[in-house]
């Protein structure tokens, strides 16, 4: 009697195990990366925008709207003028915009969406630039 080759129900059942254990501590693990990847280019992006404008301020002495000193990601950016809005969960959580001749950064303490909560746990907070 000749037998086939095949995985037996306790193997099976065996491989299915692991299989979930492994996906229980990978998965989330995987989704936080996305919301730290988010976090690190927003503070790129913090950066760029301030470096830019502060240069951009320097040479002439003006600045109208952002789009003529750098550009910003639109599907990010919400930039009307001289402000820059980003959304975490439809609220505003970071805010950059230029008054008197500084630029503003504030970043909403109250907003509780989950990038949001990693950019201020990142040490990104409210700070006022001399232009």
């Amino acid at each position: 009697m000749a037998y086939k080759k095949a995985f037996s129900l306790l193997e099976l059942i065996f491989a299915i195990v692991i299989i979930g254990i492994i996906s229980t501590v990978a998965v989330p693990k995987l989704m936080d990366t996305k919301a730290n990847a988010e976090v690190a280019i927003l503070k790129k992006d913090i950066a760029t925008i301030v470096s830019s404008v502060r240069s951009y301020y320097l040479v002439n002495d003006t600045l109208d709207d952002f789009n003529s000193a750098l550009t910003l990601n639109q599907n990010t950016w919400e930039i009307d003028g001289t402000t820059a809005i980003f959304k975490d969960n439809e609220t505003a959580c970071i805010t950059i915009s230029i008054e008197a001749k500084k630029l503003n950064v504030i970043v909403d303490d109250d907003n509780n969406g989950n990038i949001c909560e990693k950019i201020k746990d990142s040490g990104i907070s409210s700070t006022i630039y001399e232009l």
